[in-house]
């Protein structure tokens, strides 16, 4: 009988750690495939020197207007190159379009001070000067440059007065615990894939409680799932020129402010997403 207890006991104590594990990485998983890694909205995996994955998310309700493109569920939600991809389709790139002109030598000259300053606060903490003697020659290095008339500091920001503008002042912050190093690219490429993670929990969160969104790029719109019905119905007749009911006009004045009609009711084309089969 103590035997048969034992291993009872010990096979109910392995389902409840299978259980737990399960538990625990079913919100970070991922895996390969198609020629890409799939990585959960809901953690990015350790890095290892790779480029940085993508965060994918399937929503399995809702309906999104992507730049007045209907889409319903389910969809597969992802970021390419910091550009929303549906169902495999996104934006168009933008042209680039050259600016007239370069920067001028003020804001040249400024950025090039900026930086040498910013170079010898990051040596002074590197070899354990402190922050005030850090701080101290930051002032210095300002005050001496032709470029700068006054500059005063403390312990956490240096107030600068450019001679070209004696009328502006200037705030230099150095903050506590600020980096010692300009960032990795492999960490610039995880910042962006942490942050596009965040925006497709958002998305996603909000299409899978039936709720509409209206994504033109630059602005995100979420309509409430008891409204989204309504204003579904009538942005599918308006984009298709069609005539709407005063209840669904009603709808989509309340959803779509009037200074943003133009843009949240205009359908631009999409292209297929690098990769995307």
């Amino acid at each position: 009988m103590s035997l048969s207890n034992s291993f009872l006991r010990g096979m109910i104590t392995a389902s409840l750690l299978a259980l737990y594990l399960m538990l625990a990485v079913g919100n970070s998983w991922s895996y390969e495939g198609a020629g890409r890694t799939r990585v959960h909205v809901d953690g990015i995996p350790p890095h290892s020197g790779e480029a940085a994955p993508e965060p994918q998310a399937m929503a399995t309700g809702g309906v999104m207007y992507y730049l007045g493109n209907r889409f319903v569920a389910p969809m597969d939600l992802s970021f390419s190159q910091g550009v929303l991809v549906v169902n495999g389709w996104t934006a168009q790139a933008a042209s680039k379009t050259a600016l007239p002109g370069t920067p001028s030598s003020r804001s040249r000259n400024r950025g090039n001070l900026d930086r040498e300053v910013l170079l010898v606060v990051r040596d002074r903490l590197a070899r354990g000067l402190g922050r005030v003697r850090a701080l101290q020659d930051a002032r210095n290095l300002y005050a001496a440059s032709p470029l700068v008339c006054s500059a005063k500091g403390d312990s956490t920001a240096i107030v600068v007065i450019y001679a070209d503008t004696p009328g502006q002042k200037y705030v230099k912050l150095f903050p506590l615990g600020m980096p010692l190093h300009d960032p990795t690219a492999e960490e610039i490429a995880l910042k962006a894939a942490r942050a596009n993670g965040d925006r497709l929990r958002a998305l996603k969160s909000h299409l899978d409680r039936g709720g509409l969104v209206l994504y033109t790029g630059s602005r995100v719109q979420y309509i409430p799932p008891l409204e989204s019905s309504a204003v579904d119905r009538a942005l599918t007749k308006l984009l298709s020129g069609g005539p709407i009911t005063a209840d669904e006009d009603a709808a989509i004045s309340a959803a779509v402010p009037l200074e943003l009609r133009a843009l949240e009711l205009t359908k631009r084309p999409l292209v297929p997403a690098a990769g995307a089969k």
